[in-house]
């Protein structure tokens, strides 16, 4: 099994969006799942934010790479109370994508 984190960011470039890493100190933000995943397991614990094509947080998630077991690598998400979200920009992509790693 991997880790859901990484499950998550391939799910998200898959759908077209942007993954944007925050770890305390440093912000990646781009569409290079091998430059995010450096990022995340170069610390502790990370922030993944999940971008649309209006550079909207659809969803985010707070990574912790090490530590746990891999189904608990994405130890909290969220998506926004939006209601300016457009219809085909689902808000519940996170949600979505962890309906799927619990099968």
């Amino acid at each position: 099994m991997s880790k859901a984190y990484l499950s998550l960011m391939k799910h998200a470039l898959d759908a077209g969006y942007t993954l944007e890493v925050d770890d305390g100190e440093e912000t990646f933000t781009g569409l290079k799942y091998k430059q995010a995943k450096d990022v995340i397991e170069n610390v502790e614990e990370a922030r993944l934010n999940i971008i649309n094509a209006d550079d909207k947080i659809i969803a985010w998630a707070y990574i912790l790479p090490y530590g746990v077991g891999d189904d608990e690598s994405v130890a909290d998400w969220s998506v926004p109370a939006d209601d300016n979200l457009p219809q085909d920009d689902p808000s519940w992509f996170v949600e979505r994508w962890f309906n799927d790693t619990q099968l």
